[in-house]
């Protein structure tokens, strides 16, 4: 069996494919297809057709390919690779490999041993966190653009090799266990079950792996280490220590690495899951002495923690979707006012898409990346507070009769008014926001995890589609309309203006009665034109009045709606007058302000302020 490796200019530009013998011609190109390059945009939307025989690798270049392929120093529309042979398209080269894995089992070889606690792994500092956090910051990139889950551990793998640069060997791998999960939630098998030499089955398998080396190099992961790390739930390393000459051909020192570790993936989602990773670190051949096996243990603490740190997050996104499998079409996004309608009624019938009267909110979390900097040698401590934010949105959103319509990295969609509408679905999603702008502010959250993260909030109302969408294997409940754009666009602009809270003004006309009983006023900002946009959007702040001077704010707001009216009619010293005295407490205010003397507004004015892409 033989894979194909396309490596792109940069390290996280790369991927490995198993290649299976087949009639049918394969697409290589920049689209959505198998062997997609999106990196290389000298590569075209589709370029090359591949046909793998289990012997010749035929590749054929499309009329269409804007640019030539490469191989053995020439030009070629056509070739023939065999094993070994690579091919170059633009700045991304393909080498036709064959690698096997084969678990050794049992040790013959004597190893120091190393079991780590994830408590002990915690405390652990990295002496390049900058560009640990810089490979980590990819991860939500990363999961968002799966389509599948054996394209998720492609590019898990890929990550992992990135960030573990000792490394040689990097395997996502699974013990097989006496109940076995679904077959709906196992991703496919990238090579046959590995045994060993007499033939028995050890009851582990690859599911995806990779090398730095190109050559015909076997990778022989420990059954034993493999084990004791999985039913230790601890991640072990072993360091071989004996002379190279007296190893067996079957061993992985062998293979010119001098250590292993295996960190076990602790979730329901991944029974028996792990990562294993080996290397060299340098050891000269030979008899290693027992201090040299500890001084590489210690060494190698930072690598164990990076790979425990990106192990924990495949765990949560593996249980979240187990979870929402389990749940039947996303259960658990959905408020028990949806769950009634799914318990009296037809599931199809009720989670079919139709066009509704929706009020769309958009919570981002703020300040991640500060705080990235901040807690450089406690990223799971990081990651832990980010899920507690998120947990924060989802709970009012549901509290309120909304319904999850998706995540966007650190943000989260919800929406009211399906599959049931109501005259108060404006006002239940303004409940939420402020219930969620208030679990982010006050003295409660000197004491809170999430100490150090704000939020902004955008709410619009109006006609948009919502229900279950997609395929039968990729399934969501969301919404989709000018209305959704509309909410993201208020929240974006609160980092402009900023004011934590915007919502437009279909949504203020629904909740502007309620202002005393609920304890908040509205004040217009300004008619704004996001850009990209062809229609303005009136921009209102909500303001929550707890805490608050009322007779202040009062004031505040008279002199704020003066010195807007004057701003919106193009009287610009009468504008002047009235926000001058209140910028420097009055975000809006200097916003306008900013616009006035940064900006100057076109004549002739239409009141409208155009907004560039930041």
């Amino acid at each position: 069996m033989a894979d194909l490796i396309a490596q792109g200019p940069q390290p996280q530009d790369r991927w490995r494919k198993r290649l299976t013998a087949s009639q049918i011609a394969l697409e290589l190109g920049r689209g959505e297809c198998r062997f997609s390059t999106p990196w290389d945009d000298r590569i075209s939307r589709r370029h090359a057709m591949l046909r793998w025989d289990g012997r010749t690798l035929v590749v054929e270049r499309l009329a269409e390919a804007r640019n030539p392929i490469f191989w053995r120093g020439g030009r070629a529309d056509q070739l023939k690779l065999q094993v070994g042979d690579h091919f170059v398209i633009g700045q991304t080269t393909f080498s036709l490999v064959e690698q096997r894995v084969r678990v050794v089992a049992p040790e013959s070889i004597h190893a120091a041993e190393h079991s780590f606690e994830p408590s002990t792994l915690k405390q652990i500092r990295y002496r390049d966190a900058d560009r640990r956090i810089d490979v980590l910051a990819r991860l939500p990139d990363l999961i968002r653009g799966a389509t599948s889950d054996q394209e998720l551990l492609s590019r898990l793998v890929n990550l992992l090799m990135i960030g573990i640069e000792p490394a040689r060997f990097i395997a996502i791998i699974r013990l097989s266990m006496d109940a076995p999960p679904n077959s709906s939630d196992t991703v496919r098998i990238e090579d046959q079950t590995p045994t060993a030499s007499d033939g028995k089955s050890l009851g582990i398998d690859i599911l995806h792996w990779d090398s730095r080396l190109l050559t015909g190099t076997q990778f022989s992961p420990s059954a034993s280490l493999i084990r004791q790390a999985i039913e230790s739930e601890q991640s072990i390393l072993h360091v071989w220590g004996m002379p190279i000459e007296q190893l067996d051909s079957h061993s992985t020192q062998s293979e010119q690495v001098d250590w292993a570790f295996c960190t076990p993936i602790a979730s329901d989602a991944c029974p028996g899951w792990a990562v294993y990773v080996a290397g060299d670190y340098g050891v000269i051949p030979g008899a290693i002495p027992s201090e040299s096996t500890s001084r590489i243990a210690r060494e190698l603490q930072e690598e164990l923690k990076f790979a425990e740190l990106v192990a924990t997050t495949l765990a949560a996104l593996r249980q979240n979707r187990y979870l929402q499998r389990r749940q039947d079409c996303l259960r658990s996004f959905f408020s028990p006012v949806v769950m009634e309608a799914l318990a009296g009624s037809d599931p199809e019938v009720v989670l079919a898409p139709k066009e509704s009267c929706l009020s769309i909110l958009f919570c981002d979390l703020r300040g991640f990346s500060r705080e990235s900097e901040q807690a450089k040698g406690r990223l799971r401590e990081l990651l832990e507070r980010v899920s507690e934010a998120l947990g924060v949105m989802t709970r009012h959103i549901l509290r309120t009769g909304g319904v999850i319509g998706d995540f966007h990295g650190d943000a989260a969609m919800g929406f009211w008014g399906w599959p049931l509408a109501t005259p108060q679905d404006a006002l239940r999603a303004l409940e939420a926001a402020l219930s969620i702008a208030g679990d982010f502010h006050g003295d409660a959250m000197k004491d809170s995890h999430m100490h150090g993260f704000q939020v902004g909030i955008g709410i619009a109302s109006g006609n948009a589609v919502a229900g279950r969408i997609g395929s039968s294997d990729q399934v969501k409940v969301t919404a989709f309309g000018p209305v959704v754009n509309r909410a993201a666009r208020l929240e974006g602009i609160t980092k402009m203006i900023p004011a934590p809270m915007l919502i437009d003004h279909a949504t203020a006309e629904s909740v502007a009665p309620f202002q005393t009983s609920m304890g908040f006023r509205l004040r217009e900002i300004a008619s704004v034109l996001p850009y990209g946009m062809s229609q303005p959007i009136q921009a209102f702040e909500v303001i929550p009045t707890a805490h608050q001077d009322i007779d202040r704010l009062h004031s505040d707001l008279l002199a704020y709606t003066k010195g807007r009216d004057a701003f919106q009619q193009g009287r610009w010293k009468e504008a002047r007058e009235w926000l001058e005295p209140l910028q420097m407490r009055d975000r809006a205010a200097g916003f306008l302000l900013r616009h006035l003397f940064d900006q100057q507004p076109s004549h002739p004015w239409d009141g409208i302020i155009r907004l560039d892409q930041k």
